[in-house]
């Protein structure tokens, strides 16, 4: 027969500790990126195939570890572009947001929607698409003060 003992309030948080498995360092699918866009994208002057860049507002972080730095840019390549045509029909442009590079200088694939003209620095809040799972030994943990 088992005994069960009392455990204190301190002792039941060392045990439950020494049990914790690590928090696995992931970058989860949807997690928010937010970014400006770097100049003006409209579908009278926008080429299907162009390279439209936007930089990250805000630091993206793991477990306290910076893996998408404020200021990095996130690359979107226009589909297609059609310019407003006859009769007050509108034009059409279709971007998708390829990437954004990690601290490590991995790529990491965005998923957004985004409107037909976009003056430059028009923020919009991008996803990452997929679960990422990043070295942790290539960042550095943000100290905080």
């Amino acid at each position: 027969m088992k005994t069960i003992r009392s455990i204190t309030g301190v002792a039941l948080l060392a045990a439950l500790a020494a049990t914790a498995q690590p928090s696995p360092f992931v970058l989860h699918d949807g997690t928010p990126v937010r970014l400006r866009l770097g100049r003006n994208l409209s579908s009278h002057d926008a080429q299907t195939g162009e390279t439209v860049d936007y930089e990250v507002l805000d630091d993206v972080q793991v477990n306290d570890h910076v893996v998408i730095k404020r200021g990095a840019t996130a690359l979107a390549t226009v589909t297609e572009a059609q310019p407003k045509r006859r009769l007050g029909r509108g034009g059409k442009l279709d971007v998708t947001l390829d990437y954004v590079r990690l601290v490590d200088g991995d790529k990491v694939a965005l998923r957004a929607i985004k409107d037909i003209t976009s003056p430059k620095g028009t923020e919009i809040t991008a996803y990452v698409n997929g679960e990422v799972p990043p070295n942790p030994a290539k960042f550095t943990v943000e100290v905080k003060e």
